[in-house]
């Protein structure tokens, strides 16, 4: 989602043009940005342009789900310990964890991204797929309606019925989306310049 989508954080836009608040922002941003992990992790903009959008997760029903955009944002990740547990459905032991990740308001702004429920962050080596997101009450600048950043709870994202990924980082064939993969136009070519003979 467009970060200029979400109307209900857009109000009382004079409180966001305040210096102090300004320099706020600016700080928490930095601050973010330099506490990033490294390799910073990924995140996959999940294209919900399709009428068929699964109910509980909030992403499109289609064999992989497309990827509208790839972006490298800036996050603060805090993890509990990963568990083994077994799933009696596939037979087979899972990766259990969440992590929370924190966003600036800056970099999202920068962006235009809005992260919604079902949305990927490639951190760990893993798929972690966004099942909330919250303006928690601490990242208000001094009890005004100005947030700092948010934070995406996320947990490992199963791998289902389609055939698994070899590198989770890299978006495959069939998750590329038809918004994103539509061919630029053409560049005209130069005009041909005669030289005098």
């Amino acid at each position: 989602m467009k970060f200029t989508d979400r109307r209900d954080f857009l109000y009382d836009p004079n409180l966001f043009l305040r210096s102090d608040t300004k320099t706020a922002q600016k700080i928490y941003a930095d601050y973010v940005a330099s506490h990033t992990p490294q390799p910073k992790p990924k995140t996959l903009e999940v294209d919900r342009s399709t009428t068929q959008i699964d109910p509980m997760w909030h992403v499109p029903l289609t064999d992989r789900t497309p990827i509208l955009r790839e972006l490298e944002l800036p996050m603060i990740v805090r993890s509990n310990k990963q568990k083994w547990t077994f799933d009696s459905g596939t037979k087979i032991l899972i990766p259990r964890r969440s992590n929370q990740m924190t966003v600036a308001h800056n970099h999202l702004m920068e962006l235009n991204y809005w992260p919604l429920k079902g949305d990927f962050i490639i951190y760990g080596g893993y798929r972690n797929i966004v099942v909330e997101v919250e303006v928690p009450l601490e990242a208000y600048w001094q009890q005004t309606n100005v947030w700092m950043g948010l934070v995406c709870h996320c947990e490992i994202a199963v791998e289902g019925d389609a055939r698994p990924l070899v590198d989770v980082s890299k978006v495959a064939a069939t998750e590329v989306s038809s918004e994103a993969s539509t061919p630029l136009p053409p560049k005209t070519p130069p005009a041909l310049i005669r030289t005098a003979e």
